[in-house]
């Protein structure tokens, strides 16, 4: 049995679709579980100390209360809600995860999980780790971190987002941005 436990939270969901690309015609709930789906393919295939759990495995309504309650009935030792973003302008892009305010390890793990993903994607800006007080983070009982992987407005990002070889490598970032924080990276 793995000692860690992490709920991976693929954001939006049936009614709400989130982001909405221009060109190629995607959805953003649609980008996250597929993500998330693989987030969790990636820890039980490899050799990691945690297992994923998704706040949902289809395309459903979970309201934010949900998420959260589910967090408490979990208890996870992490909370990782997975998203992309979006913007008026078309030529924004860039990779930023938010974390829990007030919280130091939710910041440790904001950065690891930055810093993976950039490495998985060397040709992508870093828009930072930066704290929000977004519903999912404030109320997580646990460490939390959301990450916005790029910008679905940019249809370049939106082609690299829907390709199932970015998205692999993607989760797979992740996985090991989680990995590497429980292993204590970067926590002073």
């Amino acid at each position: 049995m793995r000692p860690y436990k992490v709920l991976i939270d693929p954001g939006h969901g049936g009614k709400d679709p989130g982001a909405v690309a221009v060109y190629p015609d995607v959805l953003e709930k649609d980008i996250n579980l597929a993500i998330a789906k693989l987030v969790k393919r990636c820890a039980r295939r490899g050799d990691f100390l945690f297992s994923a759990r998704l706040t949902r495995f289809t395309d459903r309504t979970v309201s934010l209360d949900d998420r959260v309650a589910q967090t408490e009935k979990i208890n996870p030792d992490l909370f990782v809600s997975l998203h992309c973003n979006s913007f008026a302008e078309p030529d924004v892009e860039g990779v930023e995860v938010f974390f829990k305010p007030g919280c130091i390890e939710s910041r440790h793990l904001a950065q690891n999980l930055l810093e993976h993903i950039l490495g998985a994607m060397p040709d992508h800006k870093s828009r930072g780790a930066k704290p929000a007080n977004l519903f999912v983070l404030r109320n997580s009982p646990v460490p939390a971190a959301l990450i916005e992987y790029e910008f679905l407005s940019n249809p370049y990002m939106a082609a690299y987002l829907t390709d199932i070889e970015n998205q692999s490598r993607l989760a797979w970032a992740t996985a090991e941005g989680i990995e590497y924080h429980l292993e204590g990276g970067g926590i002073i």
